[in-house]
Formats: C-alpha cells, structure tokens, sequence
C-alpha cells in the first residue's frame, strides 16, 4: 500500500525536476558560479581534509567545473553505492579514470576508501529546517547516521527548489548546512 507521505514526496520531487530542468543553461550557469562562492567561504570556515563531492545529474546544480580549484586545498572522494545499501566514499582527483556505477551515475575506477569531513550533498529539494529531498532510494539517509557527528553535510541547491511546508520522516536526517545560490542556511 503507497502512503500518502509517498506519493506527496513524489508529486514535489517530479515538479522539483520540471522546475530545475526548466532553468536556461546560462542562468544556470550564473547561479552554479554564485553558489561556488557560498560554498568556497563555507568551507573555508572549516577543518577539511577529505571532501566528498559528486558529478551531477538531471540537472543539478553544477559546479564540477570548480573541482580542480578545491582540490588545491582538499582531497576529493565521490559516492559509490555499495552492496549494504549505503555509500561509501573512495578517493578522486579530476581528470581520473571514472566507471558508470549504480543509476549510471559515474565513480572512480579505482580509489582508496576515506571518510570524508564534509559531505556536498544534492538536493531535489529542501526546507528552511534543514531537510532534503533526495530522489527517493534513501542512500544519504541510510549512511549519515552511521558517520562520526563531525561529518559536516552540506545540501547543495537552488532557491527556487525550496520545500516551505516540507514535513520530515523519522528516517530524514537534517543537513548541517544547505547552500544555494543566494544564501548559506545553517542548522
């Protein structure tokens, strides 16, 4: 039996997406740079060794041009999707060599397990209470509780993805942070 919660959550995450994929490329391309700039100071404000970053998809906010600047201060790891039903984290530099992985998503074709201190984390959607909308399979739900709490997680988002009467489930783990192009929300 589908709850009702479930199909809300896949109404807004399927109107999310029109939203998000509606956007032209070059206004993206503006709010992608704005929101790097969030970003950037964010984590300058923090003791970051291993960053967890991710290659977009379904139009996402996009600043994986940006990568090679943070690895001048960082050490990068990309998701991966394990057999347990949660993510792991292997290590990645641009320009390595990447394989497709669950959902087709790519991942490094070799790499060294970490555990990153700062997760970015994309969001379908969001709420000012510091929740996330996810593309419904749990991957980042399933694996934040089991990092050490001084993992700092951080949604990445546009404005206009924002959820106001967003309702959590006890399962929705709250983001540290979420970053969008106009501002930085912390929880």
């Amino acid at each position: 039996m589908i709850r009702v919660v479930d199909k809300l959550k896949t109404t807004e995450r399927k109107r999310l997406l029109q939203v998000r994929s509606s956007i032209p490329a070059a206004v993206a391309q503006e709010m992608d740079q704005r929101l790097n700039n969030r970003l950037l100071k964010l984590l300058g404000e923090h003791s970051i060794k291993y960053l967890a970053v991710y290659c977009p998809i379904r139009d996402e906010p996009n600043i994986r041009k940006y990568y090679p600047d943070y690895e001048e201060k960082y050490q990068l790891a990309l998701p991966v999707c394990s057999s347990i039903g949660k993510l792991q984290f292997f290590s990645w530099k641009s320009g390595e060599e990447m394989q497709a992985g669950s959902y087709g998503i790519p991942v490094p074709a070799q790499g060294v397990e970490v555990l990153p201190d700062a997760l970015l984390i994309p969001c379908v959607g969001f709420s000012r209470s510091g929740y996330r909308l996810g593309y419904g399979g749990g991957w980042f739900d399933k694996t934040l509780p089991d990092l050490p709490k001084t993992v700092i997680s951080i949604g990445i988002a546009y404005d206009v993805l924002e959820l106001p009467l967003y309702q959590p489930e006890s399962f929705d783990i709250p983001m540290n942070y979420i970053v969008t192009e106009s501002t930085v929300h912390a929880f």
